[in-house]
C-alpha cells in the first residue's frame, strides 16, 4: 500500500459531510455529550495528520499511528485547551509522541535483538530445522542395525553379529 493509496483513504473521508460551521473546540466540547460527533475531526484533520505521520515513518506504519493518535484524542478530548480553536496542533503533538515511543520500542527490541543474537520471529523455525538435521546426522552415524535393534529388543546381540557380517 503506497502514500497514494493512504491518502487516497483519508482523503476520502475528509470528503464526507461535515459540520463545517463548526470550529473543532466546538466540535470537542459537543463530542463530550455526543462521541458520534468526534468524527468530524478525524474527517476534517484525518489526512493532514495522515500526511504529517507517513512522511516521518513511511506508509507502513502510518495508518497504525493515525488511528491511535485519533484515539488517544478521543479519549483526552475533555483535557482539550482552546488553542486558537484549530485542534490541528494538539493532534500533530499526540502523533508525534505517539512516533517517538514506536521509535523507542523499535531500538528497544533491536537492542534486545542485538544482545540474544536470536531473531524471535525466526529461532523457534531454525530450532527446529537444525534439531531435525542433527537426529538425521545420528541416525546416519548409528550403525545398520541399531533401528533393527531397537526392534527387535533383548535379543538385539545375537541380530548385530549377523547384521555386521552383511556390511
Amino acid at each position: 500500500m503506497g502514500v497514494e493509496d493512504v491518502e487516497d483513504g483519508w482523503q476520502a473521508s475528509a470528503r464526507a459531510p461535515a459540520e463545517a460551521a463548526d470550529d473543532d473546540l466546538t466540535v470537542i466540547r459537543r463530542s463530550e455529550s455526543d462521541p458520534e460527533r468526534f468524527a468530524v475531526l478525524v474527517r476534517r484533520h484525518g489526512p493532514a495528520v495522515g500526511r504529517y505521520v507517513t512522511r516521518r515513518i513511511g506508509p507502513e506504519r502510518a495508518e497504525d499511528v493515525v488511528a491511535e493518535t485519533f484515539l488517544v484524542a478521543f479519549r483526552k478530548r475533555a483535557g482539550y485547551q482552546d488553542q486558537g480553536r484549530d485542534c490541528l496542533p494538539w493532534l500533530y503533538g499526540i502523533a508525534t509522541r505517539l512516533m517517538h515511543r514506536e521509535r523507542r520500542n523499535e531500538v528497544r527490541q533491536l537492542r534486545l535483538l542485538a544482545a540474544s543474537g536470536t531473531d524471535p520471529v525466526t529461532a523457534p523455525f531454525t530450532d527446529r530445522v537444525e534439531d531435525a538435521v542433527a537426529a538425521r546426522s545420528v541416525k546416519q552415524r548409528r550403525p545398520p542395525w541399531g533401528r533393527v535393534s531397537e526392534l527387535l529388543g533383548s535379543g538385539c546381540g545375537r541380530w548385530k553379529r549377523v547384521l555386521a557380517g552383511c556390511w
